[in-house]
């Protein structure tokens, strides 16, 4: 079974981001994707420290939560990234958790090995966005998609675009808005259809 892993990081539980990520679960189940949802408020963290331990391992030394959480991006064909847009990038907690795939880039450009072997799997590998923000200015998720492509392509996945909803602020903007909530799941069946 194709296995999805959802990534919400907003550090408000129950928001908007939350809601996308209930959303986007929901349609892969029907679609019959094993979906699995990590809180990033959830887990203890923090952002990476330029210890430069990484390039000779391939691996982060901190001893948090994350490095299990990597092993999962790993394994999953699919990853979601269901977060905030504050000051025109992505909030502070995916900002943190995308830094820290500085191992992957280190495997990558430095070791010169694959984190994929299997390259059937590789090539359906695929990341998509759910990103929300309280202002409507025309390149308000520029910046995240950036870092979001990059994050893509350490993990050996395509980017596949994404849903992307301007004037979301208050908890409950999704939930209360069909419109809106059906942007997010019909992006998430046209993923899953990539």
């Amino acid at each position: 079974m194709t296995k999805a892993l959802l990534i919400a990081g907003s550090p408000r539980r129950g928001g908007n981001s939350d809601t996308m990520a209930a959303i986007a679960g929901h349609t892969l189940e029907q679609a019959g994707v094993a979906a699995t949802t990590i809180y990033l408020r959830d887990l203890n963290f923090s952002a990476c420290q330029a210890c430069g331990a990484c390039a000779q391992s391939g691996r982060c030394v901190l001893p948090d939560d994350l490095p299990p959480v990597s092993e999962r991006l790993l394994t999953a064909e699919m990853i979601i990234l269901a977060a905030p847009i504050h000051f025109q990038n992505l909030g502070a907690l995916t900002k943190a958790f995308i830094d820290r795939s500085q191992p992957f880039w280190a495997v990558k450009y430095l070791q010169k090995q694959s984190l994929i072997n299997d390259p059937d799997f590789r090539r359906r590998r695929r990341v998509f966005a759910l990103l929300c923000g309280g202002t409507d200015y025309p390149d308000m998720f520029d910046c995240a998609v950036k870092s979001i492509r990059l994050f893509a392509l350490m993990l050996e996945a395509k980017y596949r675009g994404g849903v992307f909803l301007p004037r979301v602020d208050a908890p409950g903007d999704i939930a209360g808005d069909p419109v809106k909530a059906s942007a997010v799941e019909d992006g998430i069946r046209s993923f899953v259809r990539v």
